[in-house]
């Protein structure tokens, strides 16, 4: 009789428990690959950031904002990147902006100016990547776009 109830306690105990710690263990290991990404992408010399389809930034890495003269990326988050490009090239890079995020398809390298928060005027050349969103929709539509400053002069 004693011998027969270790299967069904091993499947009404231990089972879960060990679904329980799988699953803790999947969550931890993305966790971890986050924050790898996270340090990955604060370790490049080039601006990195993230803005939704209206423009406004939702994600900056460090070296974006010391090219714009910030301490810190989260004075970035919630603004739109347009407001730092120079007024003779708004309308050049709204148009840009709008036209890929209408096709999905990246524009290539975009050369252009910025000012700074401290007043001072840099050229910068911005590789986007277009993120497309497919889920619920017959045609896909551009829902963020990723933008590197690869070069500051």
């Amino acid at each position: 009789l004693a011998l027969s109830l270790i299967p069904i306690f091993y499947f009404i105990w231990l089972r879960p428990w060990s679904a329980e710690i799988k699953r803790l263990s999947y969550d931890e290991a993305r966790l971890e690959t986050a924050e790898k990404h996270q340090q990955l992408i604060n370790s490049l010399d080039e601006g990195v950031f993230m803005a939704d389809a209206s423009g406004v930034i939702t994600y900056a890495n460090e070296a974006l904002a010391r090219i714009h003269g910030f301490d810190s990326p989260g004075q970035l988050i919630g603004k739109r990147f347009i407001t730092f490009i120079v007024s003779e090239k708004v309308i050049e890079v709204l148009e840009s902006f709008k036209r890929q995020m209408e096709t999905g398809i990246s524009a290539g390298i975009v050369s252009t100016e910025i000012v700074r928060q401290d007043g001072v005027r840099r050229h910068i050349d911005v590789h986007p990547t277009v993120i497309v969103e497919k889920a619920k929709r017959p045609e896909p539509v551009a829902s963020s776009a990723t933008l590197q400053i690869m070069s500051i002069t």
